[in-house]
């Protein structure tokens, strides 16, 4: 049995060769884990004087270096920006073994937090939850920052994935179409008309996967040893290095053997509703009931819509199509493994409770309304636009009392379901 404090990273079995052989046998699970963990961390104010001293020297050494990268000590070099669209960070110290630490601008860093990313085969390297965490820790008190790396380590982005072994490329996954990959995904464009929420890849006509999603939850499915052939100069983990850590599991590979890695991104609002306080062992005693949600969760067998969050299906019927012959195997070998579920399912996002945080929210929206009104009187106040909204608060008075009720009601229900409640005798 394998728990949240255990083992993340391997999976044994004495003679695994037997279950292999003709098409339709199962695949082996060479290795499963998390492949990339990302931390946020907001610094200490009794640090931020050493923080902006950091930021400085950081400064200093990059306008002196005569390239990109600027070597700050034995297995650490800082660079420039982000290197990652989207995220707004000014400097990334990077080290040999792939970690990096996002740090953002003078101006910002009292604002913003610290962002530490965990690379490729996380749980290779760091086969525990307590491993995982004293590596963050680590990494700060090596930039000066002892009082932050005692602070919480909130997880922004957990990456679980799957190493499927098919022997003699065996039942190794097959072309489907885009109409078979069945997804409770938002649809969001990736150059297509109309927009899907399913982009297959291929390599010519190889077909070497799809990607599902966007945003919170993000499934891909690939042929790993075709993508680190491809990509062999990205990321910290060569081909070499991953051939190694499936070795280990007990399985020798095969010059045509085959490794298909099934891989989820959890983050945003799916990452808060598995794990409410947002720390990586809340997270992990939930994956059992996390991959049950996403592979196999039903309330009406009738009904896919309701079903698993991804399945890949056949053509036969529209509705409650059996699953593609390869994607059933992979399911089936997923169930070998004991995650220990605890029967739980995802709890939605609840209310804001932060009165505070509401009342700023209001008055925002309130300058809002005052600019757009002052184009074409420049004369309005913030009190002849709150004399405009208490009228229309007074002839909806009836509808907004209902909602406000049904609205208490819930945060009261989330406020009683977070506070610790007396054991029951």
């Amino acid at each position: 049995m394998i728990e949240g404090d255990q083992s993340l990273h391997m999976c044994n079995t004495e003679d695994p060769r037997p279950q292999y052989g003709p098409k339709g046998s199962l695949p082996h699970i060479v290795w499963w884990g998390y492949d990339q963990v990302d931390f946020t961390i907001r610094s200490t104010p009794s640090e931020r004087p050493e923080l902006a001293a950091l930021i400085d020297e950081l400064e200093n050494a990059l306008e002196s270096a005569r390239s990109s990268w600027q070597v700050l000590g034995p297995g650490m070099k800082v660079r420039r920006g982000s290197g990652i669209p989207g995220l707004h960070y000014s400097y990334r110290i990077v080290w040999d073994d792939g970690t990096m630490l996002f740090l953002p601008s003078l101006k910002a860093s009292a604002n913003m937090h610290l962002w530490v990313q965990l690379p490729g085969g996380t749980s290779a390297r760091w086969p525990t939850v307590d491993l995982i965490e004293a590596t963050v820790r680590e990494r700060l008190r090596a930039v000066d920052l002892p009082a932050t790396a005692d602070m919480p380590l909130r997880i922004s982005r957990v990456d679980i994935t799957f190493d499927f072994l098919h022997s003699g490329g065996s039942g190794a996954p097959q072309e489907v179409s885009g109409s078979q990959i069945v997804t409770r995904a938002a649809v969001t464009a990736y150059g297509e008309t109309p927009p899907r929420s399913v982009r297959r890849t291929s390599r010519g006509r190889h077909f070497t996967g799809f990607h599902a999603g966007r945003g919170d939850v993000v499934c891909t499915l690939y042929d790993k040893v075709e993508e680190r052939t491809r990509y062999a100069k990205r990321g910290s983990m060569r081909l070499t290095d991953w051939q190694a850590i499936w070795a280990a599991s007990g399985v020798p590979m095969r010059k045509r053997d085959k490794v298909w890695r099934l891989e989820f991104q959890i983050r945003g609002k799916a990452l808060r509703s598995w794990a409410a306080s947002r720390t990586l062992s809340e997270f992990d005693a939930q994956k059992g009931d996390l991959l049950h949600w996403l592979l196999r969760w039903r309330t009406a067998p009738a009904r896919q819509r309701r079903g698993a969050w991804i399945r890949v299906a056949e053509w036969r019927s529209r509705n409650n199509r059996p699953l593609v012959g390869w994607w059933a195997r992979m399911l089936t070998a997923l169930d070998g493994l004991d995650f220990t579920r605890q029967g739980t399912l995802p709890c939605p996002t609840p209310p804001s409770t932060n009165r505070d945080r509401l009342v700023n929210q209001v008055v925002w929206a309130l300058d809002s309304v005052v600019a757009v009104d002052r184009v074409a009187n420049p004369f309005v106040t913030h009190l002849d636009v709150l004399d405009q909204i208490g009228q229309l608060v007074e002839r909806t008075a009836g509808d907004r009392a209902k909602r406000v009720a049904e609205k208490s009601q819930r945060i009261g229900a989330s406020v009683w379901a977070q506070t610790p409640q007396p054991a029951l005798v």
